[in-house]
């Protein structure tokens, strides 16, 4: 049996996904100068919760990180967010607790450095990027101004095929992109394949079952099931 796209109540412009199956989206409904509002699955609708971003990502423990329209980092802690130094564009998790952002500084033709969390600051990689996920095993992927991916070896950025607008990176290591196209694609065996019913995809984060969960240009979240 063949799958197909289910969509979950209430709308978004952003969607993240934490190791622990946590679900969060930035909604449409603006709050104040720092962005949308933030808000959280409960398994049948969207709780709305405190502050506002553009940009979010789940650690492994269920805790949301936002960057908002100031490009400020905030950090979930229990009862509220803290601000994470520095400033950024993206921000991605991994299922191992590392997180990576797209910097604010010292923009490229390709877009924004790089940069990883050490539980202190923030330490520059080499390469840029407009997008950014992380893998179980903390390495980045990313998709640059060029729509070009990447996925980090280690030591460098590797070229991989294909092109993207965003990408998402699930527990189980599933990578999924948004492409140029407009449709979800599933990387399998060093090729894209695509979703064709998925059109008009915008942003994606990847379940730890290995699911994309996107928004479209009508701001629906739909989850592949």
């Amino acid at each position: 049996m063949g799958r197909s796209w289910f969509l979950l109540p209430g709308a978004a412009r952003d969607v993240g996904t934490g190791a622990d199956g946590s679900i969060f989206v930035i909604g449409v409904d603006r709050q104040n100068s720092a962005g949308f509002g933030i808000h959280r699955w409960n398994g049948s609708a969207f709780e709305a919760g405190p502050g506002a971003g553009v940009r979010i990502a789940v650690d492994p423990k269920g805790n949301p990180w936002i960057v908002n329209r100031q490009n400020e980092i905030w950090a979930w802690e229990g009862n509220g967010f803290a601000r994470i130094a520095g400033s950024a564009n993206d921000i991605g998790i991994g299922a191992d607790g590392s997180v990576f952002v797209i910097g604010n500084g010292d923009r490229s033709s390709a877009g924004w450095p790089i940069h990883r969390w050490s539980g202190r600051g923030w330490l520059q990689i080499s390469g840029y990027g407009t997008n950014i996920a992380v893998d179980p095993e903390g390495r980045p992927w990313v998709c640059n101004e060029q729509n070009a991916i990447y996925r980090w070896t280690g030591s460098a950025f590797e070229r991989e095929p294909g092109s993207a607008v965003d990408i998402g990176v699930g527990a189980d290591g599933s990578v999924w992109v948004v492409g140029t196209d407009g449709r979800a694609h599933h990387y399998w065996r060093g090729t894209w394949a695509p979703i064709m019913d998925s059109r008009g995809a915008r942003r994606l984060a990847v379940d730890r079952n290995g699911m994309p969960l996107i928004t479209n240009r009508d701001d629906q979240i739909l989850v592949r099931v």
